[in-house]
């Protein structure tokens, strides 16, 4: 964890584990839980809406697994390492929250676009 240098897990442990924690096991699930409200909100077939989230969650994670062996970078794209205590040893708290950002922002771009399709507030 490269947001407060790397000797704060020694130095510090019980900040480690609070930042770790919020971001892992608070932030990333956040983001993941949205981006399935966004599928859910974005397609209206009942069967869409239950496994979309699933396909997109376990898909990126199935190939982010195969990147992993040509590029260690691509650990912030797989959200079932990102979510397992212990896995990432070493990694960049920035670039975690920076490709989770991303996410987010494309969730956010998608859910103003198709709300302002809708008639959702036509009286």
């Amino acid at each position: 964890m490269c947001l407060f240098g790397k000797n704060l897990y020694l130095g510090h442990q019980r900040w480690y584990y609070l930042v770790e924690g919020t971001i892992r096991f608070f932030f990333v699930p956040y983001v993941y839980a949205f981006l399935g409200t966004t599928i859910a909100y974005t397609f209206k077939r009942k069967v869409d809406i239950v496994i979309l989230p699933l396909v997109f969650y376990y898909g990126v994670s199935f190939v982010a697994q195969f990147l992993i062996t040509w590029n260690m970078a691509f650990i912030y794209v797989d959200p079932i390492a990102i979510m397992v205590n212990g896995a990432i040893s070493g990694y960049s708290s920035l670039l975690l929250m920076l490709f989770t950002i991303v996410i987010y922002v494309i969730c956010i771009i998608v859910v103003t676009l198709k709300s302002k399709k809708c008639d959702c507030y036509a009286k």
